[in-house]
């Protein structure tokens, strides 16, 4: 299925979800192991647009339905490092 109408709509649902997700793939801090749904999302992006129905489904597309962006139910929030005094 391809959970997205656009390039444009795929790179707002990315920055709002895996852009801030400490299991996303962050260079200078890559977790192990790598976001299965990220991967997924990026090779869709550089292919045809299409993931599995697993993918669709785990990242929540079905419920979320006719909505623009959403927020992964897979996300995690990345922890903040503490402000130097």
């Amino acid at each position: 299925m391809r959970p997205f109408s656009t390039g444009s709509q795929y790179e707002a649902w990315s920055e709002a979800n895996c852009g801030e997700c400490a299991r996303s793939n962050h260079p200078e801090e890559l977790p192990e192991p790598p976001c299965p749904l990220e991967l997924a999302l990026l090779d869709a992006c550089f292919g045809d647009g299409h993931v599995s129905d697993e993918v669709a489904a785990r990242m929540g597309t079905a419920a979320n339905r006719g909505r623009y962006c959403w927020r992964c139910p897979e996300f995690a929030p990345r922890q903040q490092a503490p402000e130097a005094s």
